[in-house]
């Protein structure tokens, strides 16, 4: 069965049952893109850049502007 007849066939199902496949078929989308590992951000990486950055935000003034409005 081709794309197209799905979708014929899901567009004759009520309003209720058409928002359910969708969100079920979402919901898989997101699944297997938490498992991608391009999403995947480690510990490590997020040290390594923050250690890369470090010294940027210790000279340039405009980089930290917004922490004064929070008080850190």
């Amino acid at each position: 069965m081709g794309v197209n007849q799905i979708l014929d066939l899901v567009r004759q199902l009520p309003y209720l049952e058409q928002l359910t496949i969708a969100e079920a078929i979402l919901r898989s989308m997101l699944e297997r893109e938490k498992g991608s590992s391009k999403f995947d951000i480690s510990d490590e990486k997020l040290s390594i850049a923050a250690e890369a950055l470090y010294e940027d935000y210790e000279r340039d003034a405009e980089l930290t502007i917004f922490t004064q409005i929070d008080g850190c």
